[in-house]
């Protein structure tokens, strides 16, 4: 199974997007909109993620994206 979620780099001063919403999941914290713009994505490199997968018809999305326990990454 292949899956992928492309989601435009868009922060909106009035809600929060999917991107910022992936985001604060990646993060495991609410991130202001300013972090969100400059988020660096070489700093969850190497970091264990459980990612719930919704079946959709004859496509794959990502749900939710959390961190992995300390547990469960040794």
């Amino acid at each position: 199974m292949r899956v992928y979620e492309k989601v435009s780099p868009y922060i909106s001063e009035k809600k929060v997007t999917n991107y910022h919403k992936k985001l604060n999941q990646l993060t495991g914290k609410t991130l202001t909109e300013e972090e969100a713009k400059v988020f660096d994505f070489d700093t969850v490199l190497g970091n264990i993620y459980s990612i719930g997968i919704i079946h959709n018809g004859e496509w794959e999305n990502i749900s939710s994206v959390t961190k992995a326990s300390k547990k469960v990454a040794e």
